[in-house]
């Protein structure tokens, strides 16, 4: 499944024009800077944040191998305990005023990082 992904991600990237390569490596940061400010948003309007922590889960699982050996053939099934790891999203409290100040920054950040995308958008090559 994953390397399915990473294939299509490969092919789109290789489909992409040099113009939109360009664009997306000269919005990449202004993008992470806004998904940052809708965070610190929605944490001030709900009074907490969301975390996603990871649990660690034992599975007990089908395992094939040599570990017992049945009638004497030297290959064996038996059972085996394995680890999952899940993230879970937790409530965790915030202060206020420290979001609203991180909020106030990530602002003043968003400004100057639109203006360098803009720069960087500036000398992406012209459409054709």
């Amino acid at each position: 499944m994953r390397a399915a992904l990473i294939f299509l991600l490969m092919v789109a990237t290789a489909c992409s024009t040099p113009r939109e390569s360009c664009l997306r490596s000269a919005t990449a940061e202004l993008q992470r800077v806004d998904r940052l400010i809708q965070e610190t948003e929605a944490n001030l309007a709900r009074g907490y944040s969301i975390e996603q922590v990871p649990r660690t889960v034992p599975r007990l699982d089908l395992c094939v191998g040599t570990g017992r050996r049945t009638y004497n053939t030297g290959f064996g099934v038996s059972y085996c305990r394995t680890n999952d790891t899940l993230v879970t999203p937790e409530p965790r409290a915030i202060d206020p005023a420290a979001e609203r100040r991180k909020l106030d920054q990530l602002r003043t950040t968003r400004a100057r990082v639109e203006r360098q995308a803009a720069t960087q958008i500036a000398a992406c090559p012209a459409p054709t």
